[in-house]
C-alpha cells in the first residue's frame, strides 16, 4: 500500500518557525493596556517603581511611534504621537506634583540661624530628615528627562524645569524665614554710633545672618546633589538659594541706608562691617562658586556681598572728610555749659577706635594715591600744624592731627559765644580732657606736631583762665575815687578797693561755681586752685600790708577771702 504524503495543517506551527515578539509589539500590547491604566491611576509613593515603569514603556513608544513619523511613514501615526503625548505629560505632570506635596509636607521646622552661624556644615539627611521620602520619586523624575528618548525630553524638559522652580520656591522661602528672626534682630538693634556698645552688637548679627546662609547653602546643595543628580540639582539649588537671598540683601539696604542718614554718628559702626564683610567676601565667593557653578542666576549670588562692599567702602571715604565738617559744625546746644563737650567725646572715642580697623583705614586714608589730607577737600589752611604722614608718624596719624586741630577750632569757636570766665573754664576742661584722653588711647597715633598742638591750646587756655583772676587782683591796685564830695583819703580808698575786690570775687565765686573745674580731672582742679589761691592771696596780703602796715590777722578780711577762693576750685 502506497504511502500518502501528509497534508499540513495550517493551525499547527512547527516550534522552530514560532515568532518570538519584538519589543515594539510587546510594547505596543503594553501601551494599548496595562501601562495606560497604571498612569492614568495616577503615582502613588508606595509604587513609585511600578508607575515609572508604565510611564518608561509609554515613553518608549512614543519614541518608536515618533520616528517612523520622522521617516514619512504617516497614516495614523501622527495622532497617536499627539494622544501619548499627552498622555505621557499628564502623568509626568502628576508626578511632579506628588514631589513638590511631599516637600511641602516634609519641610522641618524653621532654624535657629544664630546657632546655624557657628555650627558645621550639615550632612543631607540631617538637614532635611525626609529627604529619603522623596528621592525615589525625584531621582525617577530627572532620569525621565534624558537626551536618549528626545521626543519625551522636549516634552517633559519645561516640566521638570516648572517642578525645580516650584520646590526652590519652597525650600527656598523655608530659609528665608529661618533666617527672618535674625534679620528682625538686627533691625531692632539701633547702632547709634556705639560702636563698643550696641553697634558693635549690630554688626555681629549682620555677620551671623551671612555665616548662617553660607551654612545653609551648603547644606542645600548636599540635598539638591541627592534628591536631583546632574544639572537639575545645581539648577534646584541655586533657584533655592535666589529666593532665600532675598532677606539679606533686604537687611542689608536697609542697614545701608540708616548708615547714610545718619554717617557721622554711624561711621564706626560702618567700617566695622565694611572690615568684616570684606574679610568674608573671598570665602563666601569660593564657597558659592563651587555650589552654584556657571548658571547665569547663580552670579547675583556669588557677588552678593560685593554691592554693600562697595557702598560701605564710599562711604567711609565720604566719612573721614565729613567728620571734620561736622566737627567744625556750631553746636545746636544753646545751653551754657563748661562741662566736657560732646563733640570732644564722640571725636575722641573716633580717633581712639580707628586704629582697630588696621591697614583698612589706613588704605581708605591713602586712596587719593600721591596726594596727601584728601580728607580736607582741598582746604588751603591746614586745621593742624603737621607737615607730613612720614614727620607725623603715618597717615593715620596725620588725620588724627587735622581731626584733633579741627577740633581745637570748634573749641575756641564755642568759647567765643561765652562769657568770662566761663569760657576759659570751658576750654581748660575740655582741652585737659584731651590730654588726658588721648595719652591713654590703645595706640599711639598722635604725633609730635599734634602733640605740641595740644600743649600750646592748654597752656594759653589755662592762661585765660589765670588772667580772668588777674582782673580780680587789679581791683586793688586802682585808687577808688570817693564817694563823698570832699575828697578822698587812703583809709576811704583802701575801704572802696577793698569793697570792689570782694564784689567782684563775689561774682566770680557765683560763675565759678555755677561753672566748675572738671570734678573728674582732680589733678588740674588742685594745681590751678592753688595758683589762683597763691595769685590772689599774696596780692590782697601785699595791698592790705601796704595800706596798714602790720595787722591783726583775727581781724584780717583774709580769713573771709580765703575761704571762696579755695571753694572756687573744689
Amino acid at each position: 500500500m502506497e504511502r500518502g504524503r501528509a497534508i499540513p495543517r495550517p493551525d499547527v506551527v512547527p516550534r522552530w518557525a514560532a515568532e518570538t515578539p519584538t519589543p515594539t509589539s510587546t510594547a505596543s500590547s503594553t501601551t494599548r493596556g496595562g501601562a495606560r491604566a497604571i498612569v492614568a491611576r495616577g503615582p502613588d509613593i508606595m509604587s513609585i517603581g511600578e508607575y515609572f515603569g508604565a510611564l518608561e514603556v509609554l515613553i518608549a513608544d512614543l519614541e518608536h511611534m515618533n520616528q517612523g513619523l520622522a521617516e514619512g511613514r504617516g497614516g495614523t501615526r501622527e495622532q497617536g504621537v499627539l494622544e501619548l503625548s499627552g498622555v505621557i505629560e499628564n502623568g509626568y505632570g502628576s508626578a511632579v506634583q506628588l514631589l513638590v506635596k511631599l516637600i511641602r509636607d516634609t519641610l522641618p521646622r524653621p532654624f535657629d540661624a544664630a546657632t546655624l552661624a557657628d555650627s558645621l556644615p550639615s550632612s543631607a539627611q540631617a538637614w532635611y530628615p525626609q529627604l529619603m521620602t522623596i528621592i525615589p520619586l525625584s531621582t525617577r523624575l530627572v532620569g525621565l528627562v534624558n537626551p536618549n528618548t528626545p521626543k519625551a525630553m522636549e516634552l517633559l524638559a519645561p516640566i521638570l524645569n516648572n517642578c525645580i522652580s516650584d520646590i526652590a520656591s519652597i525650600r527656598g522661602d523655608w530659609i528665608r524665614r529661618s533666617l527672618s528672626s535674625l534679620a528682625t534682630r538686627i533691625d531692632e538693634v539701633d547702632g547709634g554710633g556705639s560702636w563698643e556698645g550696641r553697634g558693635g552688637e549690630k554688626v555681629k548679627l549682620v555677620m551671623q545672618l551671612w555665616e548662617s546662609f553660607l551654612v545653609a547653602a551648603d547644606a542645600e546643595a548636599s540635598v539638591a546633589q541627592h534628591a536631583m543628580p546632574g544639572d537639575a540639582g545645581q539648577a534646584l539649588v541655586t533657584f533655592t538659594l535666589v529666593h532665600a537671598l532675598a532677606v539679606i540683601t533686604s537687611t542689608m539696604n536697609h542697614l545701608v541706608a540708616q548708615i547714610k542718614r545718619s554717617l557721622s554718628a554711624q561711621t564706626l559702626v560702618m567700617l566695622d562691617l565694611f572690615s568684616c564683610l570684606a574679610s568674608f567676601q573671598p570665602r563666601y565667593e569660593n564657597k558659592m562658586a563651587s555650589i552654584v557653578g556657571q548658571l547665569p542666576e547663580g552670579r547675583d549670588i556669588v557677588s552678593a556681598p560685593n554691592g554693600p562692599i562697595q557702598i560701605l567702602r564710599g562711604l567711609a571715604l565720604r566719612s573721614f572728610p565729613e567728620r571734620l565738617v561736622d566737627i567744625r559744625a556750631p553746636s545746636r546746644n544753646s545751653t551754657v555749659s563748661a562741662a566736657i563737650d560732646d563733640t570732644t567725646h564722640s571725636t575722641l572715642a573716633f580717633l581712639d577706635a580707628l586704629p582697630s580697623f588696621g591697614p583698612l583705614v589706613e588704605g581708605l586714608l591713602r586712596s587719593g594715591g600721591s596726594h596727601e589730607r584728601t580728607w580736607l577737600m582741598g582746604m588751603k589752611d591746614h586745621p593742624s600744624p603737621a607737615r607730613s604722614a612720614a614727620e607725623e608718624g603715618g597717615t593715620l596719624n596725620l588725620y588724627a592731627a587735622d581731626t584733633l586741630g579741627t577740633l581745637l577750632i570748634h573749641l575756641d569757636q564755642q568759647a567765643k559765644t561765652m562769657r568770662r570766665p566761663v569760657s576759659s573754664t570751658y576750654l581748660l576742661n575740655n582741652l585737659s580732657y584731651i590730654r588726658n584722653t588721648t595719652a591713654s588711647f590703645n595706640a599711639d597715633i598722635i604725633g609730635p606736631a599734634a602733640e605740641d598742638m595740644m600743649n600750646r591750646h592748654f597752656r594759653e587756655a589755662k592762661s585765660q583762665y589765670i588772667a580772668d583772676w588777674q582782673g580780680l587782683v587789679q581791683t586793688l591796685s586802682i585808687q577808688a575815687q570817693s564817694r563823698f564830695p570832699g575828697g578822698s583819703t587812703d583809709k576811704q580808698s583802701t575801704k572802696e578797693s577793698a569793697a570792689a575786690f570782694f564784689e567782684k570775687l563775689v561774682d566770680l565765686e557765683y560763675t565759678c561755681r555755677q561753672y566748675p573745674l572738671s570734678r573728674q580731672d582732680i589733678d588740674l582742679r588742685d594745681r590751678v586752685s592753688a595758683e589762683v589761691t597763691d595769685l590772689v592771696a599774696s596780692a590782697y596780703h601785699a595791698f592790705w600790708s601796704k595800706a596798714h602796715g602790720k595787722y591783726d590777722k583775727c581781724k584780717s578780711p583774709l580769713r573771709t577771702f580765703g575761704r571762696p577762693a579755695l571753694t572756687l576750685q573744689t
